[in-house]
């Protein structure tokens, strides 16, 4: 059963024949297409270099993830140095200061028992 028999050959018009001609050209195309995919999709050497080629995507994604992360920690990494740098230059001239303090002291203590000893010969001395 067709819906719409064909025309005999002698009533089509050029027209017609060059759209018939189209159509078939078309679903050709289409049908090639399909069997072109469905053939490279199932070719085991076009999986591997899918595969690799996914890989490769994620590993260079990683890569610079990695540098992201490395970049941030040598920031971080700088600026603690900078830090301790202030930090140990800080704490020299403290121990510099206090050391002058402690020499100060001792010579103020060495002072004092002189004169301690001093007094206490003088006491001794009247009492006697």
């Amino acid at each position: 059963l067709e819906l719409f028999p064909p025309l005999p050959q002698s009533q089509q018009s050029p027209a017609m024949k060059a759209t018939k001609l189209l159509l078939l050209l078309a679903c050709l195309a289409c049908l090639a297409c399909h069997v072109l995919a469905a053939t490279e999709s199932s070719n085991p050497i076009n999986m591997v270099v899918d595969l690799l080629s996914d890989l490769q995507a994620k590993v260079i994604k990683a890569g610079e993830d990695a540098h992201e992360e490395y970049v941030e920690f040598a920031d971080f990494c700088e600026d603690r140095a900078g830090e301790y740098r202030h930090e140990i230059e800080t704490t020299k001239a403290e121990v510099e200061e206090l050391t002058a303090a402690i020499g100060e002291q001792k010579a103020t203590v060495a002072t004092l028992t002189a004169r301690t000893e001093t007094l206490a010969g003088d006491i001794a001395a009247n009492s006697a």
